[in-house]
């Protein structure tokens, strides 16, 4: 197994045990989350009394990328699962903001969505793909594994926390 396709592997699970986490701790951080589905109408013709089903499927689905991911034969599946969620997230977020809305993205707490989400979202998007399309693995140096899985991790913290990092790094407005 090459080492960029442990740490693209690292990088997805990661992302996503950190999306669903922030969905389910905290006080109405759920709650919040099924609030923010209502709000994005992710279908038009969708009965509003089904969104807390739909929320609960979005975190299951969620939960369930870093569990295939980490189990051998079925990490192909877990990344092609990645990849159709983040597709969906990012058609979503996408349609939400060309129709003037300013939708709030749960995805790692609470943030107005933009572009850069939707771009985010699309480049996590290939990074599963090639996850999902990557051959079969080869044997690996233990040292390179643990520095493949640093790397993916903090690749994943900096996807995750880009709007903080962002915010801490943008010019006062005063």
């Amino acid at each position: 197994m090459s080492y960029a396709l442990i740490a693209s592997r690292v990088l997805i699970g990661v992302v996503f045990l950190l999306a669903a986490g922030s969905k389910v701790i905290g006080p109405g951080a759920l709650r919040a989350f099924t609030g923010s589905v209502v709000a994005l109408q992710p279908f038009p013709r969708f009965p509003g009394r089904l969104t807390p089903a739909l929320a609960a499927g979005i975190l299951i689905a969620e939960l369930a990328v870093p569990v295939l991911l980490m189990a051998g034969p079925a990490a192909p599946f877990g990344a092609a699962l990645a990849a159709l969620l983040l597709t969906g997230f990012a058609a979503v977020l996408a349609r939400a903001i060309g129709t003037g809305r300013d939708p709030q993205c749960r995805c790692f707490g609470a943030t107005t969505a933009g572009r850069g989400h939707v771009i985010r979202n699309l480049l996590l998007a290939a990074v599963a793909l090639v996850v999902a399309f990557a051959g079969p693995a080869a044997p690996a140096h233990p040292a390179g594994v643990v520095l493949a899985i640093a790397a993916g991790t903090l690749l994943a913290a900096l996807f995750a926390y880009a709007d903080e990092l962002s915010d801490l790094f943008a010019a006062p407005t005063h």
